[in-house]
């Protein structure tokens, strides 16, 4: 969505309340996260981010990189997610004189893997040739390598209303052999004309006149942005609303009754208090497959979005990350509970504490370390196992432990990493996690026998006595996440 047209939107939407605190987010799930990306030269904003298979990939929008003082779209890559380098330095897509798209390109949404018209990538972007940013219809451009982009044509050729947005902000998802578009559409102010359109396709390229609906919490005059990203049968959708805050649903459809699972509010979007309170927070998106789906191997949900303080800009690119395995342990899998110890409310037991976090694709940035350091107390954690509320075990019913760790600068050993079910100061010991080495294990605990009372949180500690040989030879035990659930 243009920047101009954001103004303008602005004036309808409800009073911004900026406040100050903590910079923990008030969900304990979503919390910002701080990546290495700066294009200050101009207002960056809407990006489509990817994993190719060796490589993220991130489309975005940028207004007036050239001087230019028109939107285009640029490409970014990443080995981690993490941190960004601009490839190629000029704009993949830009606008084409005397056409529909003649003076903005933006809100990529794109897709790699598909074969339309024989070519593996597909990028649809929002243009016009209105001054205003209004007016805005729905094209498709094609490539063989993700750079070289060629113009296949406008796709979704909305009715033009003067004033008002039109079509666009588009997040499409590939399910099977079907193409999903869902798309933004204001062609008025009216309840009816203010919300969007889930549209389906065979081949990317032609379009069904689908469905309009309006999303969870908006009401005309606001903005919303949605991008979605599919799996396993849940389709999950982010979305920024009265440009202040994020939210990330699930839905069984992809227009469907969204279930909130968790929010990040502008005034936490930044790294420390010291950092300012930015105005605007908008169009967000997943990182995703090629698909637009969920990587199976990863722990979270990653969100970029743009913020800035009004047009021109500067604006700039960050995101933020989402505990997919706290939010969704009955709907998406099996999982009771699966986080590091890291969240507010998960109390953490013991002198030494590192931040854990995991990269968008599931890969480790930092780590959180089991550390004797000799004070002869005991390394601690402790993850609150919110889906294990009164559980009936029955015969047989056990209780599964993955955990991934290893470790590191001392002599081999096992550490004995006891496990305990906790309720408040009460403790159930149910044995130790067997195997340590350099990879991911399992262990399985009979739970026929253990009382229901103790099953609010799971405890996880090394003995400082048990520690001792490792170090001294200046070792650390070393994790990045535990997953638990139950097994028949």
């Amino acid at each position: 969505m243009k920047k101009k047209q954001i103004l303008g939107l602005a004036l309808f939407a409800v009073l911004f309340i900026l406040f100050t605190g903590s910079i923990g987010s008030a969900d304990p799930r979503m919390r910002f996260q701080d990546i290495n990306w700066a294009f200050p030269s101009s207002s960056d904003y809407a990006p489509s981010i990817l994993w190719d298979g060796s490589q993220w990939v991130m489309y975005q929008c940028g207004w007036n990189a050239d001087g230019e003082g028109k939107d285009k779209i640029y490409r970014w890559v990443s080995s981690n997610g993490i941190d960004w380098t601009r490839n190629p330095l000029k704009a993949i897509l830009a606008p084409t004189a005397g056409s529909w798209d003649s003076l903005f390109v933006c809100d990529p949404s794109v897709l790699y893997g598909v074969n339309i018209q024989g070519y593996p990538w597909a990028l649809w972007y929002t243009g016009t040739s209105d001054p205003s940013g209004c007016s805005n219809d729905i094209g498709l451009a094609l490539s063989a390598d993700g750079i070289d982009w060629v113009k296949y044509g406008k796709v979704v050729d909305c009715p033009i209303v003067p004033n008002y947005y039109g079509c666009g902000e588009q997040s499409v998802v590939k399910v099977g052999s079907t193409y999903y578009m869902h798309h933004t559409e204001i062609l008025g102010s009216g309840t009816n004309q203010w919300g969007a359109r889930v549209r389906t396709s065979t081949n990317g390229i032609n379009w069904s006149s689908g469905t309009f609906y309006i999303p969870p919490g908006i009401t005309p005059g606001t903005d919303f942005g949605v991008d979605f990203m599919y799996s396993s049968g849940i389709w999950y959708s982010v979305m920024h609303t009265g440009f202040t805050k994020l939210g990330i649903y699930s839905s069984t459809t992809i227009q469907g009754t969204k279930t909130l699972l968790g929010e990040l509010s502008i005034s936490e979007a930044r790294k420390s208090l010291s950092d300012p309170i930015y105005q605007y927070l908008l169009e967000p998106a997943f990182w995703r497959d090629g698909l637009g789906h969920q990587l199976s191997e990863s722990p979270d949900i990653w969100v970029a979005y743009g913020i800035g303080n009004g047009f021109p800009g500067p604006w700039d690119i960050e995101a933020a990350k989402f505990a997919i395995m706290d939010a969704e342990q009955n709907t998406v899998d099996p999982w009771f509970g699966a986080r590091a110890c890291e969240a507010p409310g998960v109390s953490i037991i013991g002198p030494y504490y590192a931040w854990h976090s995991n990269g968008p694709k599931g890969d480790d940035i930092n780590y959180w370390d089991f550390k004797a350091d000799g004070d002869g107390v005991d390394e601690a954690c402790t993850i609150a196992l919110r889906g294990f509320l009164n559980p009936d075990f029955s015969s047989g019913t056990k209780l599964e432990i993955t955990w991934y760790g290893w470790v590191t600068g001392g002599t081999t050993g096992n550490p004995k990493v006891e496990v305990w079910l906790q309720n408040g100061p009460y403790y159930y010991f149910l044995g130790h996690l067997s195997g340590l080495g350099n990879t991911k294990y399992k262990t399985t605990f009979e739970m026929g026998s253990v009382p229901r009372s103790y099953v609010q949180a799971i405890n996880f500690r090394i003995k400082e006595s048990y520690f001792t040989n490792l170090y001294q030879s200046g070792a650390t035990m070393r994790t990045h996440l535990f997953k638990v659930r139950l097994a028949n």
